[in-house]
């Protein structure tokens, strides 16, 4: 059994060094002997919903008259940039319409307190909230809309022969979509998706009727419960189970059918987790759960909802680390799994079947192995970053990176919230939106950090940050988190 194993499984089915004089390392730690020709254990089920993660207050603190000014005010520039574009590959495609997504769900939970009438009665501009939440659904639809209908230029199709859904450029070139004509990184790329689909199905339910055979077919790509042997076709169309899923290394992998010396191997963990989160919240408004989560006992919700449990535990298993501390005495965060000295990075920065490095596809900077295991923002990423863990990854290595890029400060900002959410809205109030990644706006920042658990919602908000939305977003290049964390 692997270290992931050996946390959930019984004592009474383990031989411990005492009991067995053989032991078995591997890049993934020491391997336990069990008893038995199998062996089965339990893997705790999360329910974050859209927005109750386990980081969050709860308390609806984007309620309050300070925060809830901040939002519009962000809300009124956010909606009118980086928005998605119909030439976009389809990893850009679906951060831009997973970052609209997020500026209508925050709409809509503002708008829910206002009255139509003394909202409208007092602004005559079109930003009142109502105004700002029907734009951005608009917006939202349009874009899906157009990738639902084949209107993009970088199509998706379905591959008869291997059984998925692929790009047309991806398909036509290898290299194209960072791999994705070969299977790379599809839960990647589609987990945004999703996660917009979601939102917008949640906030129009004719969407939900118009689209949900499309979205649906996105979904099984990536979260299908059944054809654990790939072999079953039905009606001619199939899909492989759990594409990406690897359910006994407990995690991942991003790789599709390139080979490589490492065999096959996964960056971006947080990006893996977001493509079950999205697939989870499909499911949840595909079967009218959208508002009340724990209603929804259905066996295929309750699949996403353990893909995504498998994968914050395999993250916080193999990414997440933690060094000794001072005495030599190890938390009780993270198991050992990497030597002492490894474990100082904090961060994995890619995990192969045959090795563990702390760098990534773009770069070697901490940075890079840092915040491309964090994003997106969402209630996922409450989740998967712990406060305790946060807090040592913040104070020993964030902390002291220096003068960070705009791009990646907002993943930085929203990583410091979960441990000090106070000082994390100070700055981020400082932050230029148009300058964020295309996948993060400020407002979302703002959101996420208001609902932190011990945030406190100050009593007047000041901004040093421009209101101008003359700039674009920050363009995709190798050292952005733009960059697809193609394995």
């Amino acid at each position: 059994a692997l270290p992931h194993h050996a946390q959930r499984l019984s004592s009474s089915v383990m031989l411990g060094p005492k009991g067995f004089d053989i032991s078995y390392n591997t890049i993934k730690g020491p391997m336990t002997p069990v008893l038995g020709t199998s062996w089965s254990y339990e893997q705790p089920l999360v329910s974050p919903g859209f927005d109750n993660d386990i980081g969050s207050n709860n308390d609806k603190l984007y309620l309050s008259p300070s925060v809830k000014s901040a939002l519009k005010e962000s809300l009124k520039q956010d909606i009118n940039i980086a928005l998605p574009t119909k030439t976009e590959n389809i990893y850009g495609f679906g951060k831009q319409s997973a970052r609209l997504a997020q500026l209508a769900h925050i709409a809509s939970l503002l708008a829910a307190n206002e009255t139509v009438h003394a909202v409208n009665t007092s602004n005559t501009d079109g930003s009142d909230i109502h105004s700002l939440l029907k734009q951005a659904t608009n917006r939202l639809s349009s874009a899906l809309e157009a990738l639902f209908t084949g209107l993009v230029s970088d199509q998706l199709v379905y591959d008869a022969n291997l059984g998925g859904l692929v790009t047309t450029d991806g398909l036509l070139d290898s290299g194209a979509d960072f791999g994705n004509g070969r299977y790379n990184d599809h839960h990647f790329h589609y987990g945004y998706v999703l996660y917009a689909s979601a939102i917008m199905a949640k906030l129009d339910t004719s969407f939900l009727t118009k689209y949900k055979a499309q979205i649906d077919t996105v979904y099984h790509d990536i979260a299908h419960k059944n054809n654990f042997d790939s072999r079953r076709r039905g009606e001619g169309v199939f899909f492989p189970a759990s594409r990406h899923m690897n359910w006994f290394d407990g995690h991942s992998y991003a790789s599709g059918l390139f080979p490589f010396g490492n065999g096959k191997s996964q960056e971006s963990s947080s990006e893996a987790v977001n493509g079950y989160y999205g697939a989870y919240l499909w499911s949840l408004v595909r079967n009218g759960a959208g508002d009340k989560p724990e209603a929804d006992t259905t066996e295929q919700t309750d699949f996403t909802r353990l893909l995504l449990s498998f994968e914050i535990n395999g993250a916080q298993t193999y990414w997440q680390m933690t060094p000794p501390v001072q005495g030599g005495n190890r938390t009780n965060l993270n198991p050992k799994i990497y030597s002492d000295k490894f474990s100082q990075n904090y961060m994995v920065g890619n995990v192969g079947m045959n090795d563990a490095i702390c760098s990534t596809w773009f770069g070697t900077q901490a940075l890079y192995v840092h915040m491309i295991n964090f994003l997106p923002v969402t209630a996922a990423a409450g989740e998967l970053f712990l406060k305790d863990y946060a807090s040592l990854e913040y104070k020993n290595v964030l902390s002291s990176l220096g003068e960070i890029d705009t791009a990646w400060r907002g993943f930085v900002v929203a990583d410091q919230a979960i441990s000090d959410p106070n000082t994390a809205w100070e700055e981020a109030t400082k932050l230029f939106s148009p300058e964020l990644d295309s996948g993060l706006s400020k407002t979302q920042l703002l959101y996420f950090i208001a609902t932190r658990k011990g945030f406190v919602a100050p009593k007047s908000i000041k901004s040093d940050s421009s209101t101008d939305t003359s700039s674009s977003q920050k363009s995709s290049n190798e050292e952005s988190p733009n960059s697809d964390s193609s394995s």
